[in-house]
């Protein structure tokens, strides 16, 4: 049911009284006034036609009041259709019990003018007010529809023409292999071309956190020893580019975990450690496995967070005074995601700030301890 201001509001009266329904016309002129005479008339009108206001006469010969509330109010909310039932001053116990089955008011006959039209203005306008809402909700549902489509063909149509650009990368390495200036420029922008898909990664990754909340798993016993290497190389020339030492000497051990996820995961606070250290400095990734517990660690030599700011690391848009060391592109997005995604593999994120400076990220996951492959090698 749409909204309409107060004086294009619809009304329905319903009493099996020619005189009630004539008085009422008269008292409610400002409004479009419907009539019908019983309650099985009235419910048919309401199949029909939009009504914005019902007021339903309680002593009706055919089909009463209370009974054609129950009706309406099997098909409608409160909010939906609102009605306002018309009593005499002895039906009061019958306006109690209407109330509770979804009565959103009441008037008393003999009709005072002033209180009808009182009581009537509200409800037309708590409707148009539930009116208005529902017709921004379904808008922003239609807008959020809009920006997903829009989110994936710009994902679609970018990451097509970076690929490319990463394939002319490699292959222009391969000419200028004698010329070190030349594979400079070529590894920063290979650098560049990685943020640029990162960044999609991560916008392409808020339709997943987001997603009321559901983040879909799939897990599985993971080796994490080749997952970190695999992730550490491919940021050895961003780190390489700021002069910046990776180190992940001390990795390794089976959790349960979804390969892919955590594969962003890991990514995502390689990549963060390195934005945020200064050049000639160190980063390292390490990982512990104690009483059932693996624990991934990545240590950056950044000037850490400030005490004020640090409850808003993982929310997402979160913008902090301390930025990217090289002019790196942030989203603010990246550690909201990674919350998400370890939440949703059973594990736990936080963050240390040692007395001597940096931030040390954490993540903790069910390991696959070597008691439980002893376990089922036995069996």
């Amino acid at each position: 049911m749409h909204s309409t201001s107060p004086s294009t509001a619809r009304i329905l009266v319903v009493d099996d009284q020619r005189d009630n329904l004539e008085m009422l016309q008269r008292v409610l002129r400002q409004y479009e006034v419907h009539t019908a005479s019983n309650g099985r008339a009235a419910l048919a009108k309401i199949e029909r036609e939009r009504y914005d206001l019902v007021m339903l006469d309680i002593m009706m010969h055919e089909l009463g009041g209370i009974e054609t509330l129950q009706l309406i109010r099997k098909q409608y909310s409160e909010i939906e259709l609102p009605v306002m039932l018309v009593s005499a001053l002895s039906e009061r116990q019958t306006v109690a019990n209407g109330r509770q089955m979804g009565a959103n008011d009441y008037i008393v006959k003999p009709f005072n003018v002033e209180d009808v039209l009182a009581r009537v203005n509200t409800q037309i306008r708590l409707k148009r007010f539930a009116d208005e809402r529902q017709q921004m909700v379904v808008g922003f549902q239609q807008m959020v529809e809009w920006q997903e489509r829009i989110m994936q063909v710009a994902s679609h149509d970018l990451r097509n023409p970076l690929n490319n650009l990463k394939m002319l990368v490699n292959l222009m390495k391969k000419s200028f292999d004698q010329d070190q200036a030349a594979l400079n420029m070529l590894q920063m922008m290979e650098s560049s071309i990685q943020s640029m898909n990162n960044i999609i990664d991560e916008f392409l990754d808020v339709r997943i956190a987001d997603a009321v909340g559901s983040v879909r798993v799939d897990l599985c016993e993971t080796n994490t020893f080749n997952l970190i290497t695999q992730i550490v190389n491919q940021y050895a020339v961003a780190a390489f580019n700021k002069d910046i030492r990776l180190h992940a000497s001390d990795i390794g051990g089976i959790v349960i975990a979804d390969p892919n996820r955590l594969s962003q995961v890991i990514s995502n606070l390689i990549s963060n450690a390195i934005k945020y250290s200064p050049r000639h400095s160190d980063v390292w990734v390490e990982t512990l496995v104690q009483d059932g517990i693996w624990q991934l660690t990545v240590t950056d030599s950044g000037p850490g967070i400030p005490e004020s700011e640090r409850h808003l690391l993982f929310q997402p848009f979160s913008k902090i005074s301390n930025k990217p060391t090289a002019g790196e592109a942030s989203t603010g997005l990246g550690l909201w995601i990674v919350r998400e995604l370890v939440h949703a593999q059973n594990g736990e994120i936080g963050v240390h700030f040692p007395p001597e400076g940096g931030s040390q990220f954490w993540v903790q996951l069910p390991a696959v301890t070597q008691s439980d492959v002893s376990s089922r090698v036995s069996r």
